[in-house]
């Protein structure tokens, strides 16, 4: 198991807590590699990861072209904080992620 993998499996271990926190070991990863984290989670469980990130950090994770199903994941945020995650995202990556989305 590779190191990436471990940190998937800890964020997925703590976010089935009740803590409301995300383990250290992801919050040390540069964005890149928190967005590859992501990818491995199921899209709620990477909502809820987005949800818990700093926003400036849930804006840099986002804008990160490695990033799939960014318009799944926002999709389920709560609205006013997916305007704040696009508000700061790069233009075209707003774009990108806003007609993905569902018009529902």
């Amino acid at each position: 198991m590779t190191n990436l993998d471990q940190i998937v499996e800890e964020t997925r271990d703590r976010l089935e807590e009740i803590s409301g926190q995300l383990p250290e070991s992801l919050l040390a990863l540069r964005e890149p590699d928190i967005a590859d984290v992501m990818n491995k989670l199921s899209c709620v469980d990477a909502a809820e990861v987005m949800r818990l990130l700093p926003l400036a950090l849930a804006v840099s994770v986002c804008d990160q072209p490695t990033l799939r199903r960014r318009s799944t994941i926002l999709e389920q945020l709560d609205p006013a904080i997916a305007a704040k995650i696009l508000e700061g995202l790069a233009a075209d990556q707003r774009i990108a992620v806003i007609r993905g989305m569902s018009p529902y």
